[in-house]
């Protein structure tokens, strides 16, 4: 009857051409050929229960954005080293080796062949104006501001889960209500049908209170499965029998 109730509007070709869509759009997503032919299931797969006490905090270190906020750091670290470093004196060794071999050319005796050679330079930064300096303060203020933005993303982290799991809550007492009113539109429509029978009512009542049991009928399933389980409830297993 929920069936009904909701696809009242649908032909069984549109039905039938919807059901087709879908199953294109997800073959798409796999990367298959949108030809409707991916299997599906008649039922929903068990999804684990509450998130258990006691899991490890650094597990927030596996999110991306955790992970490419402490790649910035790093980076921001290693900036202020380059520049700190870029006040320093600088070594520079060179060396090389070679061999010269010519047919036309006629090398003196006394050549040594192959030949090489080695070099240092020395290169010392004597007067820049104090842009040094203000390079490395530049970084410095760089890094404490990538430190800043991994703490906010830190925080962010921390504010998701604890949103995640004030929802879940939410959604629990959400569908424990929902089943109390769809058991209390049961008793009405009950009512309703034996006033219809005796003539209180009219059939204009009992088809309002059956529409109420129905759209109690259609949440229930899907606070269901927003709270992390399928809809295998008895209420819902009894009214989809109807």
């Amino acid at each position: 009857m929920s069936k009904k109730t909701a696809l009242g509007n649908l032909t069984p070709s549109q039905k039938a051409w919807a059901h087709e869509q879908a199953l294109r759009a997800l073959e798409l997503l796999v990367g298959r050929y949108p030809s409707a032919e991916l299997a599906t299931r008649r039922d929903l797969v068990e999804l684990p229960g509450s998130v258990p006490v006691g899991l490890p905090i650094k597990m927030l270190e596996r999110r991306p954005d955790m992970i490419a906020a402490e790649r910035r750091v790093a980076a921001a670290f290693n900036r202020v080293g380059e520049a700190k470093a870029a006040r320093l004196p600088r070594l520079i060794l060179n060396a090389n080796v070679a061999a010269i071999e010519s047919d036309i050319l006629q090398l003196k005796d006394d050549f040594q062949n192959p030949t090489g050679g080695i070099g240092v330079k020395l290169i010392v930064p004597i007067y820049q104006g104090g842009a040094l300096n203000a390079q490395v303060e530049i970084r410095t203020l760089e890094q404490k501001e990538a430190i800043a933005q991994y703490a906010r993303t830190a925080l962010r982290a921390l504010g998701d889960v604890e949103s995640a799991l004030a929802s879940g809550r939410t959604l629990a007492d959400r569908e424990t209500t929902l089943r109390q009113v769809l058991a209390d539109y049961d008793r009405v429509l009950e009512l309703a049908r034996t006033n219809y029978r005796v003539g209180n009512v009219d059939l204009r009542a009992v088809q309002q209170q059956q529409v109420n049991v129905h759209t109690a009928q259609l949440a229930l399933p899907t606070a269901s499965v927003s709270n992390g389980r399928p809809p295998h409830g008895e209420h819902t297993a009894d009214h989809a029998a109807r």
